[in-house]
């Protein structure tokens, strides 16, 4: 789990954030909603950041993001193939008795047994990273933009 500045996030919260009485787990995952929701729009809005300029801190937390979902999908694609060979491959020469013979196992099923644990693996960490307060004041700033809740609410 990534340490995380919880003070400069309460610092930072919109009203409908300061309002919910939950835990702050619950919390948590409100701001990572509101995260998600402005990393998806501002994909589509890419002129804003080319307007600000490469060094801005803007441009470089949300890059930074995006650079890290790059290496995660390398790193996943890697992790898949390991854990493919490792677990759901019949290595015969080695072991006495296998709990589950995998030559009778479809190839399919195996791969998507594979894929799917990478990229489960890969989901929690990417949703991990985004839970940061950098991010967090840049979704805040473009919210009104980007959130119709957000906008109906005040």
């Amino acid at each position: 789990m990534k340490t995380v500045d919880v003070a400069a996030m309460n610092a930072l919260d919109h009203d409908d954030v300061k309002e919910l009485r939950a835990s702050g787990k619950h919390r948590q995952k409100y701001r990572i909603k509101i995260i998600q929701r402005f990393m998806r729009w501002q994909g589509s809005h890419k002129e804003i950041w080319q307007g600000q300029g490469s060094m801005s801190e803007e441009s470089i937390a949300i890059n930074r993001q995006k650079v890290f979902g790059r290496m995660l999908m390398g790193f996943g694609a890697f992790a898949n193939f390991f854990l493919y060979q490792a677990f759901l491959t019949g290595i015969y020469n080695y072991r006495n008795r296998e709990l589950l013979n995998m030559r009778r196992v479809p190839f399919v099923a195996k791969v998507a047994l594979s894929t799917g644990v990478s990229a489960y693996m890969c989901h929690l960490l990417y949703t991990d990273h985004l839970y940061d307060a950098d991010l967090y004041r840049v979704a805040l700033k473009y919210r009104p933009e980007y959130d119709q809740e957000f906008q109906s609410n005040k």
